[in-house]
């Protein structure tokens, strides 16, 4: 079967099951965030960061993963540090230069989440990651922590997202492209032979008609008179019975042939022979002058 062959609903079911796959893998190894070589924060590096933004570290960006199999919630983002380094005679009593260092940042959280700042009138104990940052956003005027929540991240937002996109690629776009490729001729579609010879590609003759048995009166009365005759000739021919009964003539007379008896043949005197030879015995005819 040529790809041109294939029908819509074969490309969904390819798309369906690539779908799938890929899903599956996608939930195997998890979220790639975990393996990251982003710069990982501690817990009072994050918090300091969030309730004191003028200070030298702040967080941007931030993104809050669903928990994993171990119940941990991670958050990554930009984490941004000021630094002030010596001057270029690396003299540490002299000016210091600050200087801004900003990169990716990850941060692991426990399920039961124990804050180590607190803000007046928060509630103190275990809480969660979530419930902690919407606390603060609430208890701080002016102040709004921005987080997105990752929910594309569940097992059955990955299975969904990953397998009804690759349905939508391969099952709806890709026949689509291919049916203006071949349309437009970039592409061909082979003709298979292999099918029996279409007959029905041929058009039906005229239809002869067929003559008809009954025949009329004069018909009849041409084939009696014709019957007649061949009667009257087969009546004036003898017979083969007859032709046989009729009696064959006699043999003709065998002749006698009359001659003479044969006579005998008469024999001739041989000449003596002599046989001669070094290798094998051969006739040696004798000279005239040995016969006198």
């Amino acid at each position: 079967m040529d790809v041109a062959d294939f029908k819509r609903w074969h490309w969904v079911a390819i798309g369906l099951m690539a779908g799938l796959v890929l899903s599956g893998m996608r939930i195997f190894f998890g979220p790639a965030y975990r393996d990251s070589t982003a710069r990982t924060l501690s817990q009072e590096q994050f918090e300091s960061a969030l309730l004191r933004p003028a200070l030298s570290m702040q967080v941007r960006n931030m993104v809050l993963h669903p928990p994993d199999k171990a119940g941990n919630c991670w958050v990554t983002g930009d984490f941004s540090e000021i630094k002030s380094y010596a001057g270029p005679g690396g003299d540490n009593e002299g000016p210091r230069t600050p200087m801004q260092i900003t990169g990716p940042f990850k941060y692991k959280a426990a399920a039961n989440y124990k804050p180590r700042l607190w803000l007046q009138g928060m509630p103190r104990g275990q809480t969660a990651l979530r419930a902690y940052l919407d606390a603060i956003t609430a208890r701080m005027p002016g102040k709004t922590v921005s987080y997105r929540y990752a929910w594309w991240e569940h097992n059955s937002a990955v299975l969904a997202i990953w397998t009804g996109g690759t349905v939508f690629l391969v099952g709806g776009l890709w026949p689509t492209l291919l049916n203006i490729l071949i349309g437009a001729s970039f592409a061909s579609r082979r003709v298979h032979k292999e099918h029996a010879y279409d007959l029905s590609r041929f058009g039906k003759g005229p239809e002869t008609p067929i003559a008809s048995a009954v025949s009329t009166s004069g018909e009849q009365a041409d084939l009696a008179e014709m019957a007649a005759e061949l009667e009257k000739e087969l009546q004036a021919e003898p017979s083969p019975a007859a032709s046989l009964s009729m009696p064959s003539p006699p043999p003709a007379p065998v002749r006698v042939l009359a001659g003479k008896e044969l006579e005998a043949p008469v024999s001739l005197p041989e000449d003596e022979k002599h046989y001669a030879g070094e290798f094998y015995p051969t006739a040696a005819h004798a000279s005239q002058e040995d016969e006198r």
